[in-house]
């Protein structure tokens, strides 16, 4: 079945950028649900890896580091490449991992 996900949780000076980043992409327009219109968003505290499935299944699949925003009326979730954040490099590896949990 193969193993199982674990968390990379985000230290706050990590999750403080992401924030920025976030923000700057869309300059003073507030970022609305689409399911249900508010703008009441909070980010995740962990990393999560986003499975690249390709037909037919390859042993050795890829994933994309994403960072989740949800919603906090709805719980609608929006993903962002940790990558094209800023937050991890072209290896993986997120900047600045709170490995005490």
């Amino acid at each position: 079945m193969g193993e199982k996900p674990v968390p990379i949780k985000m230290s706050q000076a990590v999750r403080d950028l992401a924030v920025d980043k976030i923000k700057k992409l869309r300059g003073d327009d507030p970022l609305l649900c689409f399911s249900c219109q508010d703008n009441n968003w909070e980010l995740a505290p962990c990393v999560v890896k986003s499975p690249i499935h390709v037909r037919p299944l390859h042993e050795h699949s890829h994933s994309y580091l994403m960072v989740m925003v949800v919603c906090s009326t709805c719980g609608n979730t929006i993903f962002f490449n940790a990558h094209k954040l800023g937050i991890a490099d072209n290896s993986g590896n997120v900047e600045g991992i709170d490995n005490n949990g």
